[in-house]
């Protein structure tokens, strides 16, 4: 991403190239201090020219870590440079915007950049500037707070959920190729309805992890969760074309799968 400010008015230059991919946080931390996948990783990426989605529940969930594990991501981020897109983690606007007629790029979180504007410069904006900027108290804060009032939003919807009847809708079965201008509103419904369905026993950090699974596979093509979710993912058959879900016993496979991913159009 590459940002030209003219006063307060910013062009930013930010392209998602395929494969997009999506890293939990797990994935994350694991690529930054394993060398040897860390190697691989970066390898594979910048071969495929691909695009690295990143969130605000990324970014939060980056800024707790400490020591030795922050220098590792931070690290591994500027390694990342500018191949990155500021991915919504909201699915509710998603779905908006993905009904507004002329919107190009439903999922890009404009939010993610106006929160900096005041400290952006000229230039090529890596993730490890947008981490760095999460150290000021008042950035920090403002992120968390939005991210966890969404959080409670999510909870309060996945209540309403299991107090209601099992979800049916007749769109849900479709093709999931079949309308590719919202694909954000397949997914949220597709998981609603396997919330439903699975009766699963719901904990605190399943909001979160519902963000990242709706957004990453929205518009990821390689996308790295959760097992739990993961497995959820699994369950609304998307074709493996369009995404392919990994989970943690599933990283080798993700780097070789990259390694090997196609690069020119057919």
């Amino acid at each position: 991403m590459t940002i030209t400010k003219a006063g307060d008015v910013l062009d930013i230059s930010s392209l998602m190239t395929p494969p997009a991919i999506y890293l939990d946080h797990w994935a994350l931390r694991c690529l930054s201090t394993d060398s040897l996948r860390h190697d691989r990783f970066l390898g594979a990426f910048r071969k495929s020219k691909g695009t690295l989605l990143f969130s605000w529940a990324n970014v939060v969930e980056v800024s707790s870590n400490t020591g030795a594990s922050a220098d590792n991501i931070q690290h591994f981020l500027t390694e990342v440079g500018e191949q990155w897109f500021p991915l919504e983690i909201n699915p509710i606007k998603v779905i908006e915007r993905e009904y507004t007629t002329g919107n190009n790029s439903p999922c890009f979180a404009a939010g993610f950049l106006e929160a900096y504007c005041q400290c952006i410069h000229d230039g090529p904006l890596t993730l490890s500037t947008i981490v760095n900027l999460t150290q000021d108290d008042r950035i920090n804060r403002a992120c968390r707070e939005n991210l966890e009032k969404l959080k409670r939003e999510i909870g309060q919807l996945f209540e309403q959920w299991r107090s209601e009847q099992e979800f049916n809708i007749e769109t849900f079965h479709r093709d999931p190729l079949a309308d590719c201008s919202r694909p954000t509103e397949f997914v949220f419904n597709g998981l609603r309805r396997l919330i439903q369905k699975e009766k699963f026993k719901i904990d605190p950090n399943d909001p979160l992890d519902f963000l990242h699974t709706t957004a990453s596979l929205a518009y990821g093509n390689l996308v790295l969760l959760d097992k739990h979710w993961a497995d959820l993912a699994q369950k609304l058959k998307m074709p493996s074309d369009r995404v392919r879900v990994y989970s943690s016993k599933q990283l080798d496979r993700f780097l070789e799968d990259l390694k090997h991913v196609r690069t020119e159009p057919a």
